[in-house]
């Protein structure tokens, strides 16, 4: 929606020689839907996105030091327990779907989040990926 000045409005009123009294009526009910709109804005809280982190343990070292891990966000009513499975389709729509994808396609997940776009893991499940590269996990045991 294109958002004009209401003094604009009240310009092209008197330029287009309307009546005066219907002048003031639609710049009443201009108004009247401005504050409207500024209620209904001011009511409806933003919800806040949530982080998730997929830990990558290719060589089974989980126990060990030896840990990296991909951040991503889902939007607050998002699903972690679907992330994985929204990853896979997003793998399979960028191999399927991208010409990019079919001349190498990608096999892992920290491949996906290194070449797959965007718009195509938003379409898969919400999802929003805040690392490319894997990121290196420290473990602590939450004491000083």
């Amino acid at each position: 929606m294109s958002k004009i000045a209401l003094e604009t409005v009240i310009e092209a009123l008197r330029k287009s020689q309307v009546n005066p009294d219907a002048q003031d009526k639609v710049v009443k009910y201009i108004e009247k839907a401005i504050e409207e709109e500024k209620d209904n804005r001011q009511s409806v809280p933003r919800q806040k996105a949530e982080f998730g982190v997929i830990l990558l343990d290719e060589n089974k070292e989980l126990k060990t030091n030896n840990i990296s891990a991909l951040i991503y966000e889902l939007p607050a009513l998002g699903n972690h327990n679907e992330v994985l499975d929204n990853v896979k389709k997003a793998i399979k729509d960028f191999n399927l779907n991208t010409k990019k994808g079919q001349k190498s396609p990608v096999k892992s997940i920290s491949e996906a989040f290194q070449v797959v776009k965007p718009k195509i893991f938003k379409q898969n499940g919400g999802l929003k990926r805040k690392t490319k590269e894997p990121v290196r996990v420290i473990i602590s045991d939450n004491k000083i």
